[in-house]
C-alpha cells in the first residue's frame, strides 16, 4: 500500500505555525479587563463607597524598573446600593499598576457599618470627591472605611458579610 503524500511550501508552513501560534495566545491569554468590585454577600440591602489613590499607571521598562508614579492625592467615590447577592465594579483599572491599598466603606439598611481606621470625606448623594483624606467641606461627612490590601492582584472582590 502506497501513501500519497504533499509538499507543503515554507509559506504555507509559515502561515500554518502562526495562525497555530495565534490560536494558544488567545486560548491561555488573561482576560484585557481588569477592576476591584465589592459584592454583598450579607442579608440586608447596602450603600457602598470606595476611596482610592489617583495616579496614573505605572510604566515599566522590560527590567522592571518603574519610576515614580504622579501622585493626585486620595478620591472617594459612592454611593452604591447592592442588594444581598449583588456586585458592583468600583475601580476599572488594573490595580497592581496603580496601587495595592484600596478603602471600602459601607452601610445597611439595618444599620451595619463596614468601617475601618481611615477617614475619607462622603456627601449624601452620589459623589466623587478628590482631596477626600483631607477636605471635606460643606455638608460632607467623615465616615470611616475599612483598608483592603490587594498585593500583587490585577483584579480584586471584596466581600461584605454579616
Amino acid at each position: 500500500m502506497k501513501v500519497a503524500s504533499k509538499s507543503i511550501s515554507l509559506s504555507e508552513m509559515l502561515t500554518l505555525s502562526s495562525a497555530s501560534f495565534f490560536a494558544a495566545i488567545v486560548a491561555f491569554s488573561e482576560p484585557a479587563h481588569a477592576w476591584f468590585q465589592v459584592c454583598n454577600r450579607s442579608t440586608e440591602s447596602v450603600s457602598v463607597a470606595f476611596a482610592y489613590l489617583e495616579i496614573g499607571a505605572r510604566r515599566c521598562d522590560i527590567f522592571g524598573s518603574c519610576p515614580p508614579r504622579p501622585q493626585n492625592g486620595w478620591s472617594s467615590q459612592g454611593w452604591w446600593s447592592l442588594s444581598p447577592g449583588q456586585c458592583v465594579q468600583t475601580y476599572p483599572h488594573e490595580l497592581r499598576k496603580r496601587n495595592t491599598v484600596y478603602y471600602v466603606y459601607a452601610k445597611g439598611k439595618g444599620g451595619t457599618e463596614w468601617r475601618g481606621a481611615n477617614s475619607f470625606c462622603t456627601i449624601s448623594r452620589t459623589f466623587t470627591l478628590g482631596n477626600a483624606n483631607n477636605v471635606c467641606g460643606n455638608g460632607g461627612e467623615w465616615k470611616r472605611f475599612k483598608e483592603v490590601r490587594t498585593g500583587n492582584a490585577r483584579n480584586f472582590t471584596y466581600n461584605l458579610q454579616n
